[in-house]
């Protein structure tokens, strides 16, 4: 049976790209976002964190923004890289636990902004 249903989030979310870091007890990783809310953020890894890992983020939205907050690791998916067919990836869902209050609104913003973009996208392509 194909399953037609939508995922289901807590948080609408962005398909936004930008530089995060990743810190948690041995190093930094430094890597792009899949995607983002306010909830949590979605990163593609080289290294795979076990799910409960705590982590230290910066997040890269543009010259002048760099939210500096902390969360979790969620859940962690192996992926191969569809380049390089011998090399895993991890896909890596990470929940905010502390982000300051303007950072969360910024981030919401942001969502929003993107999701209203997307709907005029549609609307345009769909005629």
């Amino acid at each position: 049976m194909d399953w037609q249903g939508k995922e289901k989030r807590r948080f609408p979310r962005a398909a936004f790209p930008c530089k995060i870091a990743v810190g948690y007890p041995l190093h930094w990783l430094v890597a792009h976002t899949e995607n983002i809310s306010i909830g949590g953020v979605s990163v593609m890894l080289e290294e795979k964190l076990n799910a409960f890992t705590p982590v230290n983020l910066d997040i890269f939205l543009g010259k002048d923004r760099i939210i500096k907050c902390q969360g979790v690791v969620s859940w962690v998916k192996e992926k191969i890289n569809p380049v390089e067919k011998n090399v895993v990836l991890y896909d890596v869902g990470i929940k905010f636990t502390v982000m300051s209050e303007d950072d969360m609104e910024y981030v919401n913003r942001l969502v929003v902004a993107f999701d209203d973009q997307e709907k005029k996208s549609d609307k345009v392509e769909g005629g």
